[in-house]
């Protein structure tokens, strides 16, 4: 990125400050349970406004891992699936999530 002011500190807010509404809402436990579906593009969808939601934010990336009932089980699980779109979304996730799990 360059110094235009576009990236991770766009107009001086970071990804942190506007993801917060979306744990807020509970949007998490919903997109949680959405990951259990039986169609791979609807669990691809959810692990990916997951790993949206956590990107920058440790209070989304907790509430991802802490999800129950097991978000991350169900994550890791969908490494397995078959579906390139689904595991590369899952994977996004638990990436993203796992920088925090880490530290």
């Amino acid at each position: 990125m360059t110094d235009s002011g576009i990236g991770f500190g766009f107009s001086g807010i970071s990804l942190s400050e506007a993801n917060d509404p979306v744990i807020t809402a509970g949007a998490v436990p919903l997109l949680a349970k959405i990951l259990r579906s039986d169609q791979p593009n609807v669990q691809q969808r959810a692990a990916g406004a997951l790993a949206n939601a956590a990107i920058g934010s440790q209070k989304a990336q907790g509430a991802i891992i802490a999800a129950g009932p097991g978000a991350g089980p169900v994550l890791v699980a969908m490494l397995s699936s078959g579906q390139p779109d689904v595991q590369q979304e899952a994977a996004r996730t638990l990436g993203i999530c796992g920088i925090w799990l880490a530290k």
